[in-house]
């Protein structure tokens, strides 16, 4: 096989020496014609091998180092920046969405705010009033400290001005009304009876038209403190006050004491109110006849203590 590649080649060596030769030796117009000829037959050769280079010149230029394009790779850089931003921000919005389905998937609720079980019903604050004495009463009532008042409107409540009962500093501008029980300290001492603009009048227990809650009477052993008996409370005049629907057979003596009941969970310690000072039970008679000695007479008491409450406004914004 080697051998008749060998002497083709040979062969084609000759062949091309001898056309060499004839054409040194032929006229000038057989070589101008021979060598259009070839020239017409290489052409498309030519031309094909132009158009291979101009290609790869061009596929190469995409190869070309970094380096010689800056410009692109500024761009190159911003447009990976651009896309690294767009990323974490991806991430970040896919971290919160699935931490939203998980407390949703907990709580289980469709709705926007879940009151605390634990939250009262009603918030309590403790406001200290004082009990006017009789030199600022007349003032007050004669409507000296308010020069201005027929002029500008400015007028305290006449069912205030006009009451014989005590009078206390505060009124509606601290938001008291009727019926709100009056402490001294530990010891009940009345009921707010009517409410003015800047002052409220002070029904003591033991003014007959008083009328308050449960109580219950209470007697102090060695054992400790025994409930032997509740009662409703109302005022009796001259300092006292009476108890009654105590039953007959419940087994109440003299110096026994008498506290608020302990159902309001805004007051869970008894307040006082004092001490019995006569249990008379008549024959046949269903009901014990109990009068108390008031523990404090008003007329030595300077600051008294109001427990307003109002609606808790976190249970009222949960409905």
């Amino acid at each position: 096989m080697q051998k008749s590649t060998g002497q083709t080649e040979f062969k084609f060596l000759a062949l091309v020496c001898l056309l060499g030769t004839v054409l040194l030796f032929a006229p000038d117009s057989v070589v101008l014609s021979v060598k259009s000829t070839f020239l017409d037959c290489a052409a498309p050769g030519q031309e094909l091998t132009v158009h291979l280079v101009e290609q790869g010149k061009t596929a190469l230029k995409q190869f070309e180092p970094v380096d010689a394009q800056p410009e692109n790779v500024a761009r190159l850089q911003q447009e990976i920046e651009a896309w690294k931003e767009a990323t974490q921000r991806l991430q970040s919005q896919n971290l919160a969405l699935l931490q939203a389905v998980k407390m949703a998937g907990q709580q289980r609720t469709t709705f926007t705010y879940q009151s605390n079980s634990n939250q009262a019903l009603f918030e309590t604050t403790l406001i200290e009033a004082r009990v006017l004495g009789e030199e600022s009463i007349q003032l007050w009532r004669s409507g000296k400290l308010l020069n201005r008042g027929d002029k500008h409107k400015i007028q305290e409540s006449a069912m205030v001005l006009n009451s014989p009962q005590a009078l206390l500093d505060l009124g509606a501008d601290f938001n008291l009304h009727s019926g709100q029980t009056v402490f001294a300290g530990r010891c009940v001492v009345g009921k707010i009876s009517r409410v003015g603009n800047w002052s409220s009048t002070l029904l003591p227990i033991s003014d007959v038209r008083y009328h308050g809650g449960l109580v219950q009477i209470v007697r102090f052993t060695e054992a400790g403190p025994v409930v032997v008996a509740v009662g409703k409370i109302q005022g009796a005049g001259k300092q006292q006050c009476r108890i009654t629907s105590v039953e007959a057979t419940a087994a109440v003596q003299v110096g026994d004491a008498v506290y608020t009941q302990a159902s309001d969970e805004l007051i869970s310690t008894p307040m006082y109110f004092g001490k019995v000072t006569q249990a008379k039970l008549a024959n046949g008679a269903p009901e014990w006849d109990i009068l108390l000695d008031a523990a404090l007479d008003l007329k030595n008491v300077n600051r008294v203590q109001i427990l307003n409450r109002t609606l808790n406004p976190t249970r009222v914004l949960a409905n």
